[in-house]
């Protein structure tokens, strides 16, 4: 799979237009969504939302997931109201897409592994 974020499809319809984006976001998922639009500028949005325990008690806890690494997830964002401009600035959570994908490139590591064969036969 390509690994860079992408705008995979932008249309307008009657009723709304749509943004279709691939992009990093957490590993763990569990996303919520919002949109802000300046001038020319959108400015798609995503954040994970806490899961919502109530315990024996009654008592409410937000537990926030935390991923340590970022996957690829495609969005789909329904948008009323707006007509979309290919001149358009498109960012997501205020970044462009490069920036992203500068902040999640694959860093590659050298590792050294030792073996004693004898040790393993035993």
């Amino acid at each position: 799979m390509n690994d860079s974020s992408k705008i995979l499809t932008q249309k307008n319809s009657i009723d709304y237009s749509e943004i279709v984006l691939r992009t990093y976001a957490p590993c763990n998922g569990n996303f919520d969504s919002g949109i802000e639009v300046v001038e020319n500028n959108i400015n798609l949005k995503f954040w994970t939302k806490p899961t919502i325990v109530t315990d024996e008690n009654g008592e409410v806890t937000e537990l926030y997931e935390v991923a340590e690494c970022y996957c690829m997830f495609k969005f789909t964002y329904h948008i009323s109201d707006l007509i979309l401009d290919e001149r358009q600035s498109v960012k997501v959570n205020g970044l462009t897409l490069m920036q992203i994908d500068g902040n999640n490139i694959m860093t590659e590591f050298d590792l050294e592994m030792y073996y004693d064969l004898n040790d393993s036969l035993k």
